[in-house]
């Protein structure tokens, strides 16, 4: 049986998710919402079930930043997932 944790994990991102994160879409398991800021840049976030516990995915798909800039969002978000989540915040990039 799956265990239900990933309900209060999701919980716990969307309590603290970025103020500059507007969110146009929820499902049972994951929001997708714009970056205003970043040209409307996408950003999904998901809470999955696992037999193992719950996995947290971010999947940002950032338009027309500079380098410098998209990699400045990202570090952001990551830097904001390890504080909700420390013990799995170690997970490399892909």
């Amino acid at each position: 049986m799956i265990s239900r944790q990933y309900l209060r994990a999701l919980s716990q991102v969307l309590a603290a998710v970025p103020k500059a994160f507007e969110i146009t879409l929820r499902g049972k398991y994951a929001v997708t919402g714009f970056l205003r800021e970043c040209n409307d840049s996408v950003v999904s976030i998901s809470v999955q079930p696992s037999s193992m516990g719950s996995v947290a995915y971010l999947e940002m798909t950032l338009y027309g930043l500079a380098d410098e800039r998209a990699k400045g969002v990202e570090n952001e978000w990551r830097s904001w997932l390890a504080q909700l989540f420390p013990a799995t915040a170690a997970a490399p990039a892909n």
